[in-house]
């Protein structure tokens, strides 16, 4: 477990084929946000470039609906954080023309969020519950076909037990992990015995979230409890610890899913 004092950042981390870079998206997760408890709610926000900064308030909407797609369409991110980093979002998007792309498996646009006293959070269930919700509606809403809710590491680089997989693959069965709609067809979970090692709850036509029946703390890097229920769901699911990251040769699987929103053909 961490350090007394030292709290560890929780993130909540969200992977899709859908474009997020839209007025649309913007819009849901400004309204999302809005849920929150007051302490975190963001008052500062960064667009394109880290000289892009500025004042956010939730009296102002367009502020961050209308610079989401701003003039980059195409590519670009969106930030909005509380002072000191109680709280971050982090969107990032991308839309490739199909001529630039290799693997179109590689192409998706992913949302960052983060909490800085990682526990506290936790252990206060009314507030946990609260954004716990925020993230799957994200989750569910942008048919994300992977997100996940664990607590960083203190100690060591994010590369280093986070998994890799860009998309090849799920890289790691995190705490708390959400299995898109493309999954639920693919793993038959209502048919495995967890023997007690997780909890799962499965969503009408928008996938499930699997929770590891363990302290979160126990979590942050891979454990043998975690070894176990990626071998029940299939551990060609998974980016496999001793692979090579930069030559892959693990045979990995993952779903068909719907590239239309961030490939285009060119003409």
């Amino acid at each position: 477990m961490a350090e007394k004092g030292r709290p560890q950042t929780l993130g909540m981390h969200i992977t899709t084929t859908k474009f997020l870079g839209s007025e649309e998206v913007a819009h849901y997760i400004f309204e999302k946000l809005r849920l929150l408890p007051t302490k975190y709610h963001p008052t500062k926000s960064e667009y394109y470039t880290s000289k892009n900064k500025g004042k956010f308030s939730f009296d102002n909407p367009n502020e961050f609906i209308t610079k989401v797609p701003g003039d980059y369409r195409y590519g670009g991110y969106a930030s909005l954080y509380k002072v000191k980093q109680i709280f971050s979002i982090y969107i990032k998007w991308t839309r490739c023309p199909e001529s630039l792309v290799s693997e179109t498996d590689l192409v998706y646009n992913t949302i960052w969020i983060h909490f800085d006293d990682g526990m506290g959070l936790i252990n206060n269930s009314k507030e946990f519950s609260i954004v716990e919700s925020i993230w799957l509606d994200l989750c569910k809403f942008l048919h994300s076909w992977y997100g996940e809710c664990h607590l960083y590491s203190n100690d060591e680089s994010s590369n280093n037990y986070l998994g890799w997989g860009f998309g090849r693959c799920i890289p790691r069965l995190h705490w708390k992990t959400y299995f898109g709609e493309a999954y639920k067809q693919l793993i038959p979970v209502q048919e495995i015995d967890f023997e007690g090692t997780c909890e799962v709850d499965i969503f009408t036509n928008e996938g499930f979230i699997l929770t590891i029946n363990d302290d979160p703390r126990n979590l942050v890097t891979r454990s043998d409890l975690e070894r176990k229920i990626i071998n029940k769901l299939g551990s060609n699911l998974f980016w496999n610890e001793h692979d090579n990251r930069l030559s892959p040769k693990g045979e990995y699987k993952i779903p068909n899913l719907d590239y239309s929103e961030v490939i285009y053909r060119n003409f």
